[in-house]
């Protein structure tokens, strides 16, 4: 985890938690898919960090 991607996981928390008060349906399924959005960040964050260097010798 890094501190960027752990900015991200709070975000789709915070965004999660709003859906869940949301009394529309509409509502709750907009801010469900952002709060998914926010959480693929993190992950793409993630791998990114811990990918190795790509060496090529052509």
């Amino acid at each position: 985890m890094t501190s960027i991607s752990l900015q991200y996981r709070r975000r789709a928390a915070d965004v999660g938690r709003k859906a869940i008060e949301s009394p529309d349906d509409a509502e709750m399924l907009r801010l469900l898919h952002q709060a998914l959005s926010w959480i693929q960040l993190a992950e793409n964050e993630e791998l990114m960090s811990n990918a190795q260097p790509m060496t090529g010798s052509a």
